[in-house]
């Protein structure tokens, strides 16, 4: 899903899953649960467990271990009164592109040893800035009408507090910039010639 090529186009399909907001989230979750570390993590190279949505600690118990998801709200275009900006015919069906979801994800990453967390952070810092020809990176999303969402990297913050510390939990968050389509599919009108025929 991750998108290699400047020249690579979206593959649009009439597919959808979840919703415009959603959709960014569940395509982050899976484009984490492919990222490779550049060193062991315990006993594997790659995130035991990678949730979409807020976890629990008992959820994360194998690590290292990351969720994702929405910090604050969704917004949907920036005046909400956006007009429909492309059409993309699909059989008998016409997908608008009708406007921008934006928002800020967050990725919570569970690890239990120092040398652990920094040896995902520096994964996390190279697949969010995987290509030479933009800042960021994009994904497609299968899931929601093979729309392709934007991410840029903003912001990480350790988490290192006492009980954390006493429970061998090291964490971190990693605040990334979204902005993704929000589309509507909607039925073409069907067109039935019928034949006239006047008689004088």
């Amino acid at each position: 899903m991750l998108v290699l090529e400047r020249s690579q186009k979206p593959a649009f399909t009439e597919f959808r899953e979840v919703s415009a907001a959603r959709a960014p989230i569940r395509a982050l979750a899976e484009y984490l649960k492919t990222i490779q570390f550049g060193e062991t993590v315990g006993t594997s190279d790659k995130f035991t467990d990678v949730q979409d949505g807020k976890a629990d600690p008992e959820d994360l118990a194998d690590y290292p271990s990351a969720c994702v998801y929405i910090e604050g709200g969704v917004r949907y275009a920036e005046d909400g009164s956006i007009e429909p900006t492309d059409g993309i015919v699909i059989g008998d069906k016409q997908l608008l592109l009708t406007g921008d979801v934006q928002m800020t994800v967050l990725v919570h990453v569970w690890t239990n040893e120092d040398e652990h967390r920094e040896i995902v952070l520096a994964a996390l810092e190279d697949a969010f800035s995987p290509v030479e020809w933009m800042a960021g990176f994009q994904l497609d999303m299968p899931h929601y009408y093979g729309c392709r969402a934007q991410y840029q990297l903003m912001e990480m913050t350790f988490e290192d507090s006492p009980d954390d510390v006493q429970r061998r939990y090291r964490k971190l968050t990693v605040q990334l910039n979204v902005r993704s389509p929000y589309a509507r599919m909607f039925s073409l009108p069907r067109f039935r010639p019928r034949m006239s025929l006047d008689v004088e």
